[in-house]
């Protein structure tokens, strides 16, 4: 604690140590960024001391399971403390902001106590996990920028930490590719079927060259990172932003209603009388519209912006600025300028697509309702969902277990719908906005500019 990170780190555990200290600083500053590809900065201390036999495998683990608990220092654990907002005091002092948590398992019936909260009667995980999650998402092998592939001996460990503890924190993301070791994708496997759905998978052999067709040179592009959740940047060569609310759910919202929100009012433009529609495709090609118009929006709202110098920065606003990151970042220093004004290589711009899921489902059903089998005419759907299935119970039922029944016995045509709607908001959204360089980096829908 003495040395780093003020002096280089002389073993594994001085480089760990040094890592939290930055990674602490980090969120103490109101910088929550990911930890990035912590197997490869990390990885020299541990080869340098295992060939010295300073430290074993074994001792190695243990510094890495301290460092996992040490993730979920801030992690609230506790049903009666689970907020809105994290670290927001207790149930007495903020109770008008208590998450209403319902759990309905039973202790000792199917379900037992566990190292980490997953597992522990009387815990809701799905709410625990929205309100730890800080960012600290964890990324694991892949391609090096000199093309050979990067799983090392803290790879195994880190994948180990995280089966072990099952803890929320932190988010784990796997980099596989053509030539990835067959052992570790099985060994993902098995962290995947041990519950708590981590690792998360990004395919290098579509990413990288997603990159590189952005104008994003072939070492940088393989030394991607997760910005915090799967989102991507160049790992300290880039600054990153969200276009944020393009919610697929909604557009399909729009296609129903002519262009109109039940919440927000016109937003869009009118596609026509749903009554009047007579097949499937007629509301797929409703759909499409609203939702290009609305992603073509976003994206000219934020290529104006970056254009004029108007644009505020969602994470530090328009007169803030970044001194910790913009100092271990890249260019910075050279060009003597801020991460968030212009100094570091690469400037990318995510869009984020919402509810991709929950609209392909709500599509698949209305498809085979209302369009296949005629069981609902349009007009009573329009009617239930005005009225939010007030007085359509029954109907909203048959919707839900339907839903679920062709997510079952069709999963091939529903993965195929899936594809075609994302692949469609690729297409309409792969364009320059004004003074913009770049486009849509793969499956991330990652807009980029090189900054000059």
């Amino acid at each position: 604690c003495r040395r780093v990170p003020e002096h280089a780190p002389r073993s594994f555990h001085e480089a760990v140590q040094a890592f939290w200290f930055l990674n602490h600083a980090f969120h103490v500053s109101g910088t929550k960024i990911s930890c990035g590809r912590i197997d490869q900065y990390l990885y020299p201390s541990l080869r340098r001391d295992l060939e010295m036999g300073s430290v074993t495998i074994d001792e190695a683990q243990e510094l890495v399971d301290c460092l996992w608990l040490r993730f979920n220092d801030r992690c609230q654990i506790v049903r009666e403390n689970f907020y809105t907002r994290a670290d927001s005091g207790t149930a007495e002092s903020r109770a008008a902001d208590a998450v209403m948590i319902v759990d309905r398992s039973v202790p000792g019936e199917g379900r037992t106590a566990d190292a980490g909260h997953r597992n522990r009667p009387g815990t809701a995980t799905d709410a625990a996990d929205a309100i730890n999650h800080f960012g600290q998402n964890v990324l694991l092998s892949g391609v090096l920028p000199d093309g050979t592939d990067g799983t090392n001996e803290l790879t195994w460990l880190c994948l180990n930490a995280m089966e072990k503890l099952a803890l929320t924190q932190p988010v784990v993301t796997l980099r596989l590719h053509r030539s990835s070791p067959p052992e570790l994708v099985a060994r993902a496997a098995e962290v995947l079927k041990s519950g708590g759905g981590m690792p998360f998978v990004n395919n290098d052999d579509v990413l990288v060259p997603a990159y590189e067709a952005l104008g994003v040179t072939t070492e940088d592009a393989r030394d991607y990172a997760n910005s915090n959740c799967w989102e991507t940047m160049i790992e300290g060569r880039s600054d990153q932003e969200l276009i944020r609310g393009m919610n697929f759910l909604l557009f399909l919202e729009l296609a129903l209603n002519r262009g109109c929100s039940r919440v927000h009012g016109p937003m869009g433009p009118d596609t026509g009388d749903p009554l009047g529609w007579t097949g499937f495709e007629e509301l797929i090609e409703a759909w499409k519209v609203q939702a290009d118009t609305q992603l073509a929006r976003g994206i000219d709202h934020i290529g104006l912006g970056i254009e004029e110098g108007t644009l505020e920065h969602s994470s530090h606003g328009r007169f803030r600025y970044n001194p910790l990151l913009s100092t271990l970042t890249l260019d910075c220093l050279a060009r003597e300028r801020d991460i968030i004004r212009g100094g570091a290589r690469y400037r990318i711009w995510h869009v984020m697509g919402e509810a991709v899921a929950n609209a392909v489902d709500a599509a698949a059903a209305i498809r085979r309702l209302v369009f296949e089998e005629r069981a609902v005419s349009m007009g009573e759907l329009l009617e239930a969902l005005e009225a939010d299935w007030q007085g359509f119970e029954n109907l909203r039922r048959g919707f839900a277990a339907l839903g679920l029944k062709i997510i079952i016995m069709s999963p091939d045509e529903h993965d195929r719908q899936a594809a075609r709607t994302q692949k469609d908001a690729a297409i309409g959204i792969h364009q320059d906005p004004p003074g913009h360089s770049g486009g849509i980096v793969g499956n991330n829908d990652s807009l980029t500019k090189q900054n000059s």
